[in-house]
Formats: C-alpha cells, sequence, structure tokens
C-alpha cells in the first residue's frame, strides 16, 4: 500500500461537514474482506486516539465476491469527524472506479457498450455490469474532461481518431487498440473522445491506473471522479 494519502472535506450531508480521506490500496482478487490500512496501522491509529475502534463497513463486487470494506472512521475528540476510504472506493456504487473505467476505455477502442459491458465483467468478475452505465459514465467523464487532461499531463500530440460505423476496433502500430470515433457522437464527445482514450488507456494493462487517476483527481479537486 503507498505511503501517501490526500485529505479532503466534502459535504455529505447538508448539516454535517465529514473529511474524507482516500488512501492508496491495491485490492488483491482473493481478498473478501478489505481495510485500506494494515493491522498494524490501524492499531497505531487506533492508540493514538486518531481512529474509532469501529470501521464502517462497505461492500462492492469484484472477482464473483463479495468485498466487506471496512473504512476506519476518524477521531476528533470523542466525536467521528471523517472516513478513511480506498482510492477505487466510489460513494454508493457496487464496484470499484477501475471498473468503471475499463468498460470506457473498451467502448472507446471500438467495441458496441454491451460488448464493452460483457468483457468487463469477464474480466472482472462483475457479470451483471450492465451496458447502460457505460453511457452515463462516460457523459460524466465527458463533463470533466478539462480537469482530467490538466491533472494527467497529457502531451500535444494525440491518438488519431479513427470514424467508423460498424465498431471495428482500430488497432495502433504497438498492438494495442486505438481510438475508434463514431459519426453518430454528439461533437463535445468527439472532441473529448481523443484526450479520455489517452488518460485511460493505461488501464488495458494496469488496474491500478484508475484508482491512480482517481486518486489524483480527489486531490486536485476534492471531489470523487464518478
Amino acid at each position: 500500500m503507498a505511503a501517501s494519502t490526500c485529505h479532503m472535506v466534502l459535504k455529505l450531508k447538508p448539516k454535517n461537514n465529514m473529511n474524507i480521506t482516500l488512501v492508496q490500496a491495491e485490492c488483491k482478487p482473493f481478498e473478501t474482506i478489505f481495510c485500506p490500512l494494515s493491522p498494524g496501522e490501524f492499531d497505531k491509529l487506533r492508540q493514538a486516539g486518531i481512529v474509532a475502534k469501529k470501521k464502517r463497513i462497505y461492500h462492492i463486487e469484484l472477482y464473483y465476491r463479495d468485498i466487506q470494506v471496512e473504512c476506519p472512521v476518524q477521531m476528533e475528540g470523542k466525536k467521528p469527524a471523517g472516513i478513511m476510504l480506498p482510492a477505487w472506493k466510489l460513494p454508493y456504487r457496487k464496484y470499484p472506479v477501475f471498473v468503471y473505467l475499463h468498460a470506457i476505455v473498451l467502448y472507446l477502442s471500438g467495441e458496441s457498450m454491451r460488448a464493452a459491458a460483457r468483457k468487463t465483467g469477464e474480466k472482472y468478475g462483475v457479470p451483471k455490469f450492465s451496458h447502460s452505465t457505460i453511457s452515463r459514465t462516460l457523459n460524466a467523464l465527458t463533463l470533466k474532461i478539462d480537469e482530467l487532461a490538466a491533472i494527467s499531463q497529457l502531451k500535444s500530440e494525440l491518438p488519431q481518431a479513427q470514424e467508423t460505423t460498424d465498431y471495428a476496433t482500430a488497432t495502433a502500430m504497438s498492438g494495442q487498440p486505438s481510438l475508434v470515433v463514431r459519426p453518430r457522437w454528439t461533437d463535445s464527445r468527439k472532441q473529448a473522445a481523443p484526450y479520455l482514450f489517452t488518460i485511460l488507456a493505461p488501464l488495458f494493462s494496469s488496474p491500478e491506473s484508475g484508482s491512480k487517476l482517481a486518486y489524483r483527481y480527489f486531490t486536485q479537486y476534492g471531489r470523487f471522479l464518478l
């Protein structure tokens, strides 16, 4: 687990501010109970009165398992003041952030939404992952493309978009999928797609890149990516 954390304030309830601390921590396929802190780290913070003895419990689906995510509760004196989440955990969503982002980059590489959802479900063991989620997620990311480009420090040269009407996946010289732009897309989606594809392309080989992107976004803007 990476040692660095970020500390931002989000309003989770109208009259109750809660600190959200994201912790970079990898979720492994064999785990069914997960905590973003190691037992030693948690005990040290608990003895110092920084976190409560009792954790807040969430559930996600991954690798055909229900995973219990045990999140430490930060304390200010005797009152709970915040919560520590793994960087890949999204509020009110049942899959980690990299699952959603992987589906998006598959779709941008030429897969239909249904095919992208099916392949994502097979890769991450989430068979109920829906193709309708891809459209909503892509719309949300398109609106944030300027912010994403800023934190990703994109180079001036972007991948060339290839328009297609048959969803055929274009293949780059490197053997990696490349961007495919649908003619029916809106102008805003066509403009955002090259940037978004460049940002998400590392997910083809590393799910952790999606978690790191969510972490950087939260650090910079104090909001969850999705």
